[in-house]
């Protein structure tokens, strides 16, 4: 496309350019040339600038050597709780499958999973979970397919601690499509217990109800070489939002919903989600040591703009806030500090119709009433950050920080740390 429309002005500027000149001199010449040489070296660099900015990478490439081929195509652990934890696979032929976990590098006196079918129907992609574990506990994994163990494409992960604890959670969202940025590395080498995924994993954009296009989005992801080696390594726990959920700003109305939620069930290791529907929303939550991190789908179950259901502008439906005040309850009665996570921020002015927490005024003002009620004070409120953020808990309880807003918003209670990735 772009070189035909540079052929449609290109054409007939050359076209004049030759009958032109016919009736100047040399230095007339050579001064065209040279002006035209400077516009297009001015035009081709602020294109690239241009397509750099909206298009291109947003920190420095990884260095990260994609594995050579084995019989593992992609793998990603979560699920991970202080007993358990899952992996996600797709490999290459069908046959036998199985999860192998170790606490020692070569995999001696494995723990495994059952045995499970890989096939054609299921592109392959194979579920694998392991309970049995102990909490706080480094363990490798590798999984056998037809009875080969693949050390290539292999990991690690670290359960969940129980009881006082320190520790380290990763926060991040919005990495462009084929995104295999350096900033995975430096999430990786931090050496997180999890990494909290707040949505836009990719930006497909998909507006239809088609199962293959989410697929080949998570293909292209989980295929990166930076982000995959993270996703090996690190308990991942991931909610979308309207980019890797729909196109720009999906609600549930979005005729991709369907396919978003078939996919997301059937390839991305999670926790039990709030709905065991098809097309529920796909809220969860887990605990690491005192922290009970509770993920919301803000997307799936949001009303469209100017819908009238007899009540006001809802973001999570009445299924996920009922678990969601279930969560706080949970929390409340375990003397448990909430990280309240997801692609939405809690604050901002009332403003029905808009995009965060305040656009939805029932939400906002039951969240604050149950939040008030139940974890005054032990709820902090994240949203999708533009860059990857830490939040570290330590087994001291000192800090009380408010969050800006209105009385009775979420706030600090531990001693938790944010700040930008390196």
């Amino acid at each position: 496309m772009a070189f035909l429309l540079i052929a449609v002005f290109a054409v007939p500027a050359f076209l004049h350019w030759l009958a032109w000149q016919r009736e100047h001199h040399v230095h007339h010449l050579v001064a065209v040339a040279a002006w035209t040489t400077i516009a297009v070296v001015l035009t081709t660099f602020g294109a690239n600038q241009v397509h750099d900015h909206y298009f291109g990478p947003t920190h420095p490439a990884s260095e990260v050597v994609d594995p050579a081929p084995s019989p593992v195509v992609w793998a990603w652990v979560g699920s991970t709780t202080a007993r358990s934890t899952e992996v996600v696979a797709r490999v290459r032929q069908e046959g036998p499958v199985r999860l192998m976990l170790s606490r020692s590098a070569d995999l001696t006196d494995p723990l495994t999973s059952p045995t499970r079918t890989a096939d054609a129907s299921a592109d392959h992609v194979v579920r694998l979970g392991i309970d049995g574990l102990r909490p706080a506990t480094t363990y490798h994994w590798a999984i056998e397919v037809r009875g080969e163990v693949d050390r290539v494409r292999s990991g690690t992960l670290r359960t969940m601690p129980e009881g006082p604890a320190s520790f380290t959670l990763a926060v991040g969202a919005c990495a462009r499509s084929g995104s295999d940025g350096a900033v995975f590395d430096s999430i990786r080498r931090r050496r997180p217990l999890a990494y909290l995924q707040l949505g836009d994993l990719h930006y497909a954009n998909i507006g239809e109800d088609e199962p293959a296009r989410f697929q080949e989005a998570l293909d292209q992801v989980l295929t990166e070489p930076a982000q995959a080696a993270l996703y090996r390594s690190t308990s991942i726990a991931y909610v979308w939002d309207d980019h890797d959920y729909s196109a720009n700003d999906g609600d549930e109305t979005a005729t991709s919903r369907p396919a978003a939620e078939r996919v997301y069930r059937a390839w991305v290791p999670h926790h039990p989600l709030v709905s065991d529907s098809p097309e529920g929303p796909i809220g969860q939550s887990f605990v690491a040591g005192r922290v009970r991190i509770i993920m919301t789908d803000t997307r799936s179950q949001r009303t469209a703009p100017g819908v009238a259901r007899g009540r006001e502008q809802q973001m999570l439906g009445v299924e996920q806030e009922a678990w969601f005040a279930e969560e706080l309850r949970r929390a409340h009665d375990s003397g448990q500090v909430v990280v309240w996570a997801g692609s939405s921020p809690w604050i901002g002015p009332v403003a029905p119709g808009r995009r965060h927490v305040g656009g939805a005024t029932q939400m906002r003002d039951a969240g604050r009433r149950t939040s008030s009620r139940r974890a005054a004070c032990g709820t902090v409120s994240l949203r999708s950050p533009a860059t990857p953020t830490w939040l570290r808990s330590t087994t001291g309880a000192t800090l009380t920080t408010r969050l800006a807003g209105q009385a009775g918003s979420p706030c600090f209670m531990q001693r938790l740390w944010t700040g930008p990735a390196a």
